[in-house]
């Protein structure tokens, strides 16, 4: 306990010192510091278990300040309790940098979960259009707490098939799901067992008439060849990119494999790059 004490007393006088010398850093420039400093450099356990008061001490008006994808970006402290700025890194690099090219283009962040990429879009580049699609409405309800009210919202499980809306209806009937959303955010996918219950959408009946420059950020877990079978209009077309997350195990649960997958898109005219492999692969694809 002592010990623990001694540590953060230490930590509390290199923060003040950091305060008094400048501007409050952000985040990563706070923790390359503690991590530097004598007898703290190779205490990675310590950094883990003091993240959260890392939050609290240099939250600004009630928002802590990170970098991700090489830009700044502020969280609401009750939104800033886990480590964005190490989450999925080189795919949120190629993801800003496409939102920094074309900052009036749109963002159709399909299985958005928690709105980390809609927020990040949005913080970058406040005057895109930018789309987040779940099939959990509880998810888009607290995508909509951190990013704000010019994130727009469809609850739909996306797929080969279409289900009879405009773009515009889907907004609207989501729009008033969210208000009376309750629970909390969990993953739901195509085979589960209520999953009639969830819209069905095809990303070409949403969003083949949007304008250019679109970008299609798709992480569904195993969906993704399904998904793109249901998009064949906008890979035709020469403003659409997409930053995929494979997952190759999974495809076959959704009539697909990974050949398939690079053979759609082949075919379509895209390349693609993969970025970085975790739990996924990280692939960006363009038109060649």
């Amino acid at each position: 306990m002592a010990q623990c004490e001694a540590v953060k007393r230490m930590l509390l006088a290199l923060v003040g010192d950091l305060h008094q010398t400048g501007p409050m850093p952000t985040l990563r420039e706070l923790a390359r510091s503690v991590r530097h400093a004598p007898g703290l450099e190779q205490m990675d356990f310590l950094w883990n278990a003091l993240r959260p008061a890392y939050y609290r001490l240099t939250a600004r008006d009630g928002r802590v300040a990170m970098r991700l994808g090489g830009q700044r970006v502020e969280f609401p402290l009750t939104h800033a309790q886990s480590a964005w700025e190490e989450y999925e890194r080189e795919a949120m690099r190629a993801f800003v940098d496409w939102v920094i090219a074309y900052p009036d283009g749109t963002v159709i962040d399909v299985g958005a979960s928690v709105g980390l990429y809609v927020h990040v879009a949005l913080s970058v580049a406040p005057q895109a259009a930018v789309y987040a699609v779940d099939s959990d409405i509880a998810s888009l309800r607290a995508t909509r707490e951190l990013a704000g009210l010019d994130c727009r919202l469809l609850q739909a499980l996306i797929s080969d098939r279409t289900g009879g809306a405009t773009l515009l209806d889907a907004l609207l009937v989501t729009e008033r799901a969210v208000h009376s959303a309750a629970g909390q955010p969990h993953y739901r996918c195509l085979g589960e067992a209520n999953a009639e219950t969830i819209p069905q959408h095809s990303l070409d009946e949403l969003f083949a008439a949007e304008p250019g420059p679109i970008l299609h950020k798709i992480d569904i877990e195993g969906a993704e060849y399904l998904a793109l079978n249901g998009a064949l209009r906008l890979l035709a077309r020469d403003d659409v990119t997409l930053l995929l997350s494979v997952h190759p195990e999974l495809l076959p649960r959704y009539g697909g494999t990974r050949a398939q997958l690079e053979e759609l898109l082949a075919a379509s005219g895209h390349a693609h790059r993969v970025l970085a492999i975790d739990h996924e692969e990280h692939w960006l694809c363009r038109r060649y």
